[in-house]
């Protein structure tokens, strides 16, 4: 029996119709599923596409076609599995290349280097921060009300105090202001 249509009218026929729905697309929807997904993965979508057909029979006597119903929802419960799949391999590569220790271990260089410059004198711990805010030597001695000369002088002093400080990467960091 060719099933076109849903046909959702009393009890039993919701049964023998879901019946025969299973029993005509099940097979078929496995197979071309397990193209795409594995095996396990396919059961499960379809699994998943007749619960929902099952749930929502009662809104679903408006469908055409019962076959591409099917197909079509179980071409996006593979769709949406391997998009997942995607995305997931994405983190595993971003946390199996090191990038995890390396993000832990600049989130540390980071702290080191702000207790470092928390701990300068006042004025060359303002011309660092204002350094590393991007502001230049003359933006700086505006700010502070001192000459261009006594901003370069403070942050030769402070660079010289922050290398006795800090571990060796850490320095490089402050190098570049």
């Amino acid at each position: 029996m060719v099933i076109h249509s849903f046909d959702f009218g009393k009890k039993e026929q919701n049964e023998e119709t879901f019946e025969l729905l299973f029993e005509r697309y099940h097979l078929s929807l496995l197979v071309v599923a397990s193209h795409f997904v594995p095996r396990t993965v396919a059961e499960d979508i379809i699994q998943d596409v007749y619960l929902k057909l099952w749930e929502k029979r009662k809104v679903l006597d408006q469908i055409e076609s019962v076959k591409d119903y099917l197909y079509s929802a179980v071409k996006y419960g593979c769709l949406n599995y391997i998009r997942s799949q995607a995305v997931e391999q994405r983190c595993i590569e971003k946390f199996s290349d090191n990038s995890f220790e390396e993000a832990m271990l600049d989130e540390e260089v980071f702290i080191e280097l702000s207790k470092a410059i928390s701990e300068l004198p006042d004025t060359y711990r303002k011309v660092i921060e204002l350094s590393l805010e991007g502001k230049h030597a003359e933006e700086i001695a505006q700010i502070m009300g001192v000459t261009r000369d006594a901003v370069n002088a403070y942050k030769k002093r402070a660079k010289s105090s922050l290398k006795k400080k800090l571990s060796f990467k850490a320095y490089l960091l402050i190098l570049f202001i």
